[in-house]
């Protein structure tokens, strides 16, 4: 089976071909998610023109002509992704370097050269955004979203108001033969969609899985949690503070510095290469507020043996963890709670320990690379031509 990922969000791409790569022609095609800078195998992060002001990219991007330049230049790349069996693109405008008139070219391009496409339902598009504008979610991202904050949320609000990507987002989805949820935040707002599959959890990598099994097996929890010195790691993405809660994590942490003894370390958009070493002697790691469900900075903090703060909403009902400080945190936009919470790990020991082992559990029972591997497999297959 040969099989093209296109775009990337959060390394969901480049860790999928890291675990189906051995059974199947794998190629990822990407700008790399921004500064983040994924691995993929062709690249489509072309510079924008030295003349260009991040107001006028703005304005390119809601009259949905951003990228047409860059998607000029790479033309030639683009005549050979033909003779796949199976496209898979992340959400609806996988390419974030093109607006919605050079993905729907490029989107039309692989429709009409490969066999079959299939949308990973893992970020930002129409139906998310609008799922969560109407209010349908307890809390989202998008709930602190006002005049004063408006720059933030300009990226989300230009698949409701942005020239084009409604028409896009149809155009994908009657063009795909599937639409694969890997985040409960997602799976939500499909399910009135008779294309949406079963959640597929997200992919990890065999050596993260390998980490975690041992650091099971080696009793790391009761390591992490004799430290005389507690490391609290803060990954901070500078310009998504209001949706992903950064700032209410600050103002919580530094209110217990007078109270509790700890190192708090804050790191802020680098390369993911240099993400992953940043946090290996911290003991509880910060993710986000506001989601429902994990994301990958989370499940690798939790296949580290970090007691996680981030979206466990979807987890605490399952009948292995019925506690919700079982697996992790589930923190939410509640500053009080979120306190409670983070000054009842730092003073329990028994619950650093038990939260660590769960979390590796958990890890080692729902994201084997193999399961998750043979589920997209299964899925490409299955539907028809």
């Amino acid at each position: 089976m040969k099989v093209l990922l296109v775009g990337e969000y959060s390394g969901v791409h480049s860790n999928l071909k890291s675990i189906v790569g051995n059974k199947a022609d794998v190629t990822t095609i990407s700008d790399g998610d921004g500064y983040k800078s994924y691995k993929r195998d062709i690249n489509l992060s072309s510079e924008y023109p030295w003349y260009y002001r991040s107001y006028m990219v703005h304005v390119l991007e809601f009259l949905g002509l951003k990228g047409l330049r860059s998607f000029y230049l790479d033309r030639d790349i683009i005549r050979e992704l033909k003779g796949h069996d199976v496209v898979q693109l992340i959400n609806t405008a996988p390419i974030s370097r093109y607006g919605s008139l050079a993905n729907f070219l490029l989107i039309r391009y692989l429709k009409e050269n490969n066999k079959k496409i299939f949308l990973s339902a893992v970020g930002d598009d129409f139906t998310w955004v609008s799922y969560s504008l109407n209010g349908s979610f307890k809390y989202s991202a998008m709930d602190r979203l006002s005049f004063r904050t408006l720059k933030s949320y300009l990226y989300s609000l230009k698949y409701i108001y942005g020239f084009g990507y409604r028409i896009l987002d149809r155009y994908v989805l009657n063009s795909v033969k599937a639409i694969i949820p890997g985040l409960v935040d997602y799976d939500i707002p499909y399910r009135g969609n008779t294309k949406k599959t079963t959640l597929i959890p997200l992919p990890i990598k065999w050596e993260s899985y390998d980490k975690a099994i041992q650091l099971y097996n080696e009793h790391v929890s009761d390591v992490m949690v004799e430290k005389e010195n507690l490391i609290i790691f803060h990954g901070w993405q500078k310009g998504k503070e209001n949706r992903k809660g950064n700032d209410v994590f600050d103002d919580v942490i530094n209110s217990l510095k007078d109270d509790i003894d700890f190192d708090y370390r804050v790191v802020s958009n680098v390369s993911y290469d240099d993400y992953l070493t940043s946090f290996t002697d911290s003991t509880l790691f910060f993710d986000q507020l506001f989601s429902y469900d994990m994301g990958m900075n989370a499940l690798i903090g939790l296949a580290n043996g970090k007691i996680v703060f981030s979206g466990f909403e979807a987890h605490s009902c399952l009948d292995e963890y019925p506690s919700i400080h079982t697996i992790g945190i589930n923190a939410t936009p509640d500053s009080k709670q979120l306190r409670k919470n983070i000054e009842l790990v730092l003073r329990d020991f028994n619950l650093r320990k038990s939260i660590i082992r769960n979390g590796l559990e958990y890890i080692i029972k729902h994201h084997n690379p193999a399961v998750i591997s043979d589920a997209y497999l299964e899925v490409w297959s299955k539907n028809g031509q």
